[in-house]
């Protein structure tokens, strides 16, 4: 058991979390299991600052994450992300589940090691099949909670950060585009450059320099990019490269704009310029990207 209100969730303030609830410390990983069944009321939901993972034990339909519906069954696993409102429309009765709630920190801090390029650090809103080995790891850390071995708690430990891995390895997906509607969600130092952010997303297409980055942050400019690399895992150039890239694939996607009309609107200087990038990131050049997206 653990009383840490850091990973407390709403419903579970308004209940004897001793009867309804048992909650299992691993660090930075919390796995909470519903004891006994709850009811769920009408438009409940819940907002937090870490990473969840919902493993319905029974069905749970039309879950709501933001605007987005998911209907939830035993066997699955559905990701929630920091910042991310979720929860139910309409009241549910007898509901069971596990929750494994993660230290965004050690989650972002995660990603980037299994992946360098990695950008965003958002899952996606869907139901994944829950994979075998990662409900063998859950079932291991609730058996190892349940007895007084030596060692347990180091075991366990190693069980989290193992499960930690599998859910990067099966169900993070490099995002091909960003939605300009929606703001980048930024967790821990990242929250530091939200202003030098939000200036990348909405002016992207202009003419940016590191010193105009660096003031919008009050830094100078060998301060700004050394705190934005370790933030982000990438320079600040690259990262507004990678803005731009998001956006030249969106409107190769859904516009018939010439492609150096495209790279001049997404920031590029030249057509040249603007299929080398492409190439070295994609792998193709803009027209081969456009001719395959096509016929989707």
């Amino acid at each position: 058991m653990t009383s840490n209100d850091k990973f407390m969730l709403s419903i579970m303030r308004t209940r004897d979390r001793s009867a309804h609830f048992t909650t299992i410390s691993c660090g930075f990983v919390h796995v909470v299991l519903t004891g006994q069944p709850i009811d769920l009321p009408s438009e409940f939901s819940d907002i937090h600052n870490f990473y969840e993972f919902l493993i319905p034990l029974t069905p749970l339909r039309q879950f709501q994450i933001e605007d987005q519906s998911v209907d939830c069954q035993p066997g699955q696993i559905i990701p929630i992300n920091p910042g991310q409102r979720h929860g139910v429309k309409s009241a549910h009765s007898e509901v069971s589940y596990i929750l494994l709630l993660i230290c965004a920190d050690s989650m972002t801090r995660l990603i980037r090691q299994i992946n360098v390029n990695a950008f965003g650090f958002l899952f996606p809103h869907c139901a994944f099949p829950l994979r075998s080995d990662i409900q063998h790891l859950i079932s291991r850390l609730i058996q190892e909670s349940k007895c007084a071995y030596c060692g347990r708690e180091i075991l366990m430990r190693c069980l989290a950060e193992e499960l930690l891995v599998l859910l990067v390895r099966h169900y993070y997906r490099q995002p091909a585009s960003l939605d300009l509607s929606v703001p980048e969600i930024l967790v821990g130092e990242q929250s530091r450059f939200s202003s030098v952010v939000r200036h990348m997303r909405l002016h992207y297409a202009e003419r940016l320099s590191v010193e105009d980055m660096a003031a919008l942050c009050n830094m100078n400019c060998f301060h700004f990019i050394r705190t934005f690399k370790r933030a982000f895992n990438t320079s600040p150039y690259n990262y507004l490269t990678q803005i731009r890239l998001s956006n030249a694939r969106r409107l190769l996607i859904e516009t018939r704009l010439p492609v150096a009309e495209v790279g001049r609107r997404c920031g590029f200087r030249s057509p040249s310029r603007f299929s080398a990038v492409f190439q070295s990131e994609d792998g193709q050049t803009p027209s081969r990207f456009r001719k395959e997206h096509a016929s989707l």
